[in-house]
C-alpha cells in the first residue's frame, strides 16, 4: 500500500530498519543471524590467542562481546534458536581452548556460567541467556514505559523498584545453577589456562 502510495514521490519505502542498535519490522530475524555470524567470526579471531594470552581473550569475550548480544536479546524477541551457531562455538572451541583440552564435558556448561566467585569462568550461553535478558529489560522498564504512554505518572521509587526485581530474579536463578553444579562436589577437579598458576 505504501510502495503504491508514494510511487510518484520516489520514496524508497522499507518495511524494517535497524534502530539503536536493534531492529525493528521486517527481517528483524534475519538482522539477528547476521549479528550472530559477526559474533562468531569475533570469536574465531580471539582463538588464536588463547594460548598466550588466556586472561585478555576471557575478559574480551566477557566483558564486550558478551554485552553486546546481551544488549540485543534485550531489545529483540527472537527464538533463542538463533544462537545456536554461537552456542557452538564457544563449547566446541573456545572452551577447550582455554582449558588446553580437545573436548570439555557438556554437562560442565552450568558450572562455567557461575561467576568466578562460584567456582565458574562467566561464559554465559547465549540461547540460555537469551529469554531472561528480554524478561529483564520488559521488567525493567515497565513502570518508565506505562508513565510516557500516561497510564501513571512518573514516580522515581517505583521505577528503582520495578529495576530491582529482575537483578533479583538473576540471583534467584544463579543460585539453582550453583545449586545444579553441587554434582561435582569436591571429587571434581578442574584446571585451565586462567589460573595464576598456569605459564604456557
Amino acid at each position: 500500500l505504501a510502495t503504491n502510495y508514494f510511487r510518484t514521490e520516489k520514496f524508497k519505502v522499507k518495511s524494517g530498519y535497524r534502530y539503536l542498535g536493534g531492529h525493528i519490522g521486517e527481517g528483524t530475524d534475519d538482522f539477528v543471524t547476521e549479528k550472530v555470524q559477526e559474533w562468531v567470526k569475533s570469536v574465531q579471531q580471539f582463538l588464536p590467542l588463547v594460548r598466550r594470552n588466556p586472561q585478555a581473550v576471557h575478559t574480551g569475550i566477557c566483558r564486550s562481546l558478551q554485552h553486546e548480544w546481551a544488549y540485543l536479546q534485550r531489545v529483540i524477541e527472537v527464538d533463542p534458536a538463533r544462537y545456536s551457531d554461537l552456542d557452538s562455538i564457544i563449547q566446541a572451541e573456545l572452551i577447550p581452548a582455554l582449558f588446553d583440552a580437545d573436548a570439555v564435558p557438556a554437562e560442565f556448561d552450568q558450572l562455567f556460567s557461575l561467576p568466578v566467585k562460584h567456582a565458574g569462568i562467566g561464559l554465559l550461553r547465549p540461547s540460555d541467556e537469551s529469554g531472561m535478558n528480554r524478561e529483564t529489560s520488559i521488567a525493567s522498564t515497565r513502570h518508565l514505559v506505562g508513565a510516557i504512554l500516561q497510564d501513571h505518572e512518573l514516580n522515581l521509587q517505583d521505577h528503582a523498584s520495578t529495576r530491582q526485581s529482575p537483578s533479583t530474579c538473576r540471583r534467584r536463578r544463579r543460585k539453582k545453577r550453583i545449586n545444579t553444579c553441587q554434582c561435582a562436589g569436591s571429587s571434581g577437579k578442574i584446571s585451565h589456562r586462567l589460573s595464576p598458576r598456569w605459564t604456557g
